[in-house]
This record gives C-alpha cells, sequence and structure tokens, in this order.
C-alpha cells in the first residue's frame, strides 16, 4: 500500500492544487505520518484549506486508496458535502 504522501504527488489532483495548497497539504500529510497531527486535525486542516469541492473529493478518494482511518475520510466527504 502506498504511503499517503506517495499516493497524493502520484495522482492528477496534485497538479490542480496551487502552489500555496501543495506546500500546505504535503506538510500537513507529513505531519501525520510522523505522528504529530491526529486524523482528525488533517481531515479539519484539508477541508479549510481545499476550497474546491472537486478538489476535497480527488483528496478523499486519494485518502482512501492510502489506507488513511476511513471513518476520518467519512467525516471529511460529509463535511464538506453538507456541512459548509
Amino acid at each position: 500500500m502506498a504511503t499517503l504522501e506517495d499516493a497524493l504527488l502520484a495522482s492528477d489532483v496534485w497538479m490542480t492544487l496551487s502552489d500555496v495548497e501543495r506546500r500546505a497539504v504535503r506538510y500537513y500529510v507529513k505531519e501525520y505520518a510522523a505522528g504529530h497531527v491526529t486524523p482528525d486535525a488533517l481531515v479539519l486542516s484539508l477541508s479549510e484549506l481545499l476550497n474546491d469541492h472537486d478538489k476535497v473529493l480527488l483528496i478523499v478518494h486519494i485518502l482512501c486508496k492510502s489506507g488513511f482511518p476511513r471513518i476520518y475520510v467519512l467525516v471529511l466527504y460529509v463535511y464538506i458535502c453538507f456541512g459548509r
């Protein structure tokens, strides 16, 4: 199974992110991988950072494929679809 960062870098969505978004996503993912950021903090950060619905849906798809805890992926998806 690919790491979360590898999955993000290999995806088409990576190229749709702005340079600022890429740096921020990379930072949060590295902090999550190092155990410094909890899954809920990562979800919250991504939901605040990525203001485009399509970008968030693609990130959700990548999170699912990379072994990220499924409950947090669902929370992010529901928050973006219904909570904003």
